[in-house]
């Protein structure tokens, strides 16, 4: 008798769930728009938004508290706390995530380039296996001073080459890289809390690494310091 009665409500409940499903996906009733957000964020396709977003006017000199010496090593303090959750750049240099160099590598993608004496590859290992990889180009004739060229989220440093290449006329040592996840930096597969492996391939994916311990700022800061 009793699964004479609870067999029909399972099936009953069922179905209601389930047309009540395609409602939402049908009619993107609630609730349709935080689950499709918050999909497309763990795919890491679409940043999300903020539609109440508003301009404050502000006198930019007055919120500027650097007046002597030692208020830059406090900013800076603070900013390498913030960032790598250590007390010094010290303790960072030698964290065990200083660049593995390759010297004289070749790339037949620079083999055009003038004054060109040869590339060293630099990678940095991070937290999660997310690495970057970084190009130092060193002319034929040097004045002795360094560009860091950074090329952004638009891909490969590569794409930059005509950048790359006026410093290079012009006598620096270049020092090539992109953001993370993109152009040769990897991709990696990672477990996350709650949401089991995941493939990054945005940074929007990387907020769901902040740890209390672990700022994902840190992966952008890292590989140039």
């Amino acid at each position: 008798v009793r699964n004479r009665v609870l067999i029909p409500s399972l099936i009953a409940l069922i179905a209601i769930v389930f047309i009540y499903g395609l409602l939402v996906g049908v009619y993107k009733i609630f609730p349709y728009e935080p689950l499709n957000l918050s999909f497309d964020v763990i795919k890491g396709e679409t940043p999300i938004q903020n539609n109440n977003q508003f301009i404050i006017q502000n006198d930019l000199d007055s919120l500027i508290k650097i007046n002597n010496e030692s208020d830059v090593d406090e900013k800076k303090n603070h900013l390498i706390e913030f960032f790598w959750n250590v007390e010094s750049l010290d303790r960072v240099k030698y964290s065990g995530q200083l660049p593995q160099v390759e010297f004289d590598i070749s790339d037949s993608r620079y083999d055009n380039f003038q004054n060109l004496k040869r590339i060293d590859k630099l990678t940095v290992e991070m937290e999660y296996g997310i690495n970057s990889v970084s190009y130092l180009l060193v002319p034929e004739e040097s004045n002795k001073k360094l560009i860091l060229y950074h090329h952004g989220h638009d891909g490969d440093f590569i794409l930059g080459k005509d950048t790359i290449q006026f410093f290079l006329e012009r006598n620096f040592t270049v020092l090539a890289m992109t953001m993370p996840l993109i152009g040769m930096n990897n991709q990696p597969i990672v477990e996350i809390d709650g949401f089991g492996e995941m493939n990054l391939i945005s940074h929007e994916q990387f907020r769901l690494l902040e740890k209390n311990k672990f700022n994902p700022m840190k992966l952008f800061i890292h590989p140039i310091q």
